[in-house]
């Protein structure tokens, strides 16, 4: 039954799951000029008011009222409207079915963020209910409600403030080739900005450096004795090896002598005894060019591969929307003197196939390879007769910030199709990298 209700006797839902109700000041107009068309959903509850009482004080009095589950625009807009009374349906439902009722509501209007989808199933959990009880309850599909449940172990604000950025399910999705926690937040602070994907790549590194770092402390410690602190090394110990990850180990031919390292969370160093006379020039450790140019040369390749990651995930819907660009980079391949240096081992990775050893006229052979995909395939064939690569670079031998054309050149044909370059990729083209070393 509907029933004509006081407005001052009706409060929001606290725990509504849609937390932002957005510009209301045009409902608010129209339920002036046509009234409420659609009635709300309330249920019994007690509301408190402040009253006057003697002396000039004031009191709390409770008081029967209600309380919003479906609404809560209207209820707010009729309040902007001066309305005093609102259609109201006064239904019974515990807290569960309320929470649930709104989680529906919301979504079926597609009013909901997936920060708020998200908030809505966790209330639902909380109650004992699992992914498939929350799916048979409100209609959504399981996946739905695990990929919303996933999220939430984001850290909160990180998972908030990329949702205001209005990040996509795919880029949520995009965290899930992550495993560690503190990696996928660290991301996911990036969602939504032109550094994503950048971070992205880089917590995936992180996350296959440590596996590699566990197997190679393993190795170690089957022939070496681990000393965890600096100040506890002896002066006698010379840094025999720096090892990193990615680089291949051999056991030393005289394991058997006295070996240790040192781990200090970036850099392992490989150690061996000697008498004292003997230690004479010892290595201490790697220079700040050293460092530096590590540095440099690891951004130059990371930057390499975002550009193919780009190129490669490039689908061929997109490339045909996208022609005229790709056109344009072709035609710059072809009549830029001394541009075209055609990469087929690039080719090859861009298509996923592999070019056999020996092939006389690699030209000819990946051309079976075109299909109905002419604008990618023109797409990836202009890419790898720009003959881009992990090396090209800022920088000189000095370390000194060097232009280069060629690659500014990869880099505003690449924009033109949608690339966003990351900070770290403007700060090395514009030369304003913090490792760059000033020329004196």
């Amino acid at each position: 039954m509907i029933e004509n209700v006081r407005i001052d006797s009706i409060i929001p839902h606290p725990n509504n799951p849609r937390k932002d109700l957005g510009d209301i000041s045009d409902l608010a107009q129209s339920i002036k000029a046509n009234g409420i068309l659609q009635n709300l959903t309330v249920v019994p509850t007690t509301v408190s008011e402040e009253v006057s009482a003697q002396g000039g004080k004031t009191a709390t009095e409770r008081r029967k009222g209600y309380m919003a589950v479906i609404g809560h625009r209207r209820l707010a807009a009729a309040k902007m409207a001066g309305f005093t009374h609102v259609p109201c349906a006064v239904v019974e439902m515990d807290e569960e079915t309320q929470i649930a009722t709104m989680l529906i509501e919301n979504i079926e209007r597609a009013s909901l963020t997936t920060y708020e989808e998200a908030k809505g199933i966790q209330m639902l959990l909380d109650f004992g209910n699992s992914v498939n009880d929350i799916a048979e309850k409100t209609g959504f599909s399981k996946s739905k409600v695990y990929s919303r449940k996933k999220l939430l172990e984001l850290d909160d604000a990180v998972f908030k403030e990329a949702d205001s950025r209005n990040v996509s399910l795919a880029d949520f999705a995009e965290l899930d080739k992550i495993s560690a926690l503190d990696l996928k937040n660290k991301a996911a602070e990036a969602l939504g900005t032109a550094n994503f994907q950048w971070e992205l790549n880089n917590a995936i590194r992180a996350e296959k450096g440590r596996e590699k770092r566990v197997k190679l402390l393993e190795w170690l410690n089957s022939f070496a004795t681990e000393i965890a602190n600096d100040d506890d090394i002896p002066e006698t110990l010379r840094i025999v090896k720096w090892l990193y990850e990615d680089s291949r180990h051999d056991m030393p031919e005289d394991a058997s002598a006295d070996y240790y390292f040192h781990d200090d969370g970036k850099n392992i160093k490989l150690m061996k005894y000697v008498q004292p006379e003997e230690k004479a020039e010892q290595e201490q450790g790697k220079s700040e060019a050293d460092l530096r140019r590590e540095n440099l040369g690891e951004l130059s390749r990371q930057a390499f591969e975002m550009r193919t990651m780009f190129i490669k995930g490039f689908s061929s819907s997109k490339a045909k929307k996208a022609i005229a660009e790709i056109m344009a980079f072709a035609l710059k391949t072809m009549i830029t003197p001394n541009y075209i240096n055609f990469n087929e081992n690039l080719f090859a990775d861009l298509l996923g196939i592999e070019i056999a050893a020996g092939t006389a006229n690699t030209n000819e052979n990946v051309l079976d390879w075109q299909t109905d995909q002419q604008e990618r395939f023109l797409l990836l064939t202009a890419y790898s007769m720009g003959a881009d690569n992990a090396n090209w670079k800022y920088y000189n031998g000095r370390l000194e910030y060097e232009p280069n054309a060629k690659l500014d050149s990869i880099y505003k044909s690449l924009c033109a199709l949608g690339y966003e370059m990351s900070d770290e990729e403007r700060a090395l083209r514009d030369g304003t990298h913090e490792l760059f070393l000033q020329g004196v």
